[in-house]
């Protein structure tokens, strides 16, 4: 009984975190892009007029934001459809390694805009 309470309680916990982060990111997402893109139109003078590391900091943007999408519908959507533990537990850790790969890709555009 207690192993099914706190494999329960366990499910919501995930459930809730990673419904939280998608509601996050999905707000945060295209606020950055249209943003980082107006910056560059409206006061930049373009993509013309920017260096490489630009074009590299919002390329990187947009994988990011491609992989967040991957995510979303790929193993977030199994992971919500499915009662199967061995099948959440797959989801999951899909979903843990392609944040860290966004992780990885964000900190190389971080360190992009500094020395830009």
């Amino acid at each position: 009984s207690l192993g099914v309470t706190k494999a329960k309680q366990l499910r919501l916990l995930q459930t809730q975190c990673c419904k939280c982060f998608c509601s996050a990111i999905w707000h945060a997402m295209p606020l950055s892009i249209i943003t980082g893109f107006g910056m560059v139109f409206v006061f930049l003078g373009g993509m013309q007029a920017q260096s490489p590391k630009v074009h590299a900091m919002m390329a990187l943007g947009l994988i990011m934001s491609a992989v967040f999408l991957f995510i979303f519908y790929g193993p977030y959507r199994r992971f919500q459809r499915t009662t199967d533990k061995a099948a959440m537990a797959e989801a999951l850790d899909s979903i843990r390694k392609l944040v860290g790969v966004n992780l990885i890709v964000g900190l190389v555009t971080i360190v992009l805009g500094a020395i830009s």
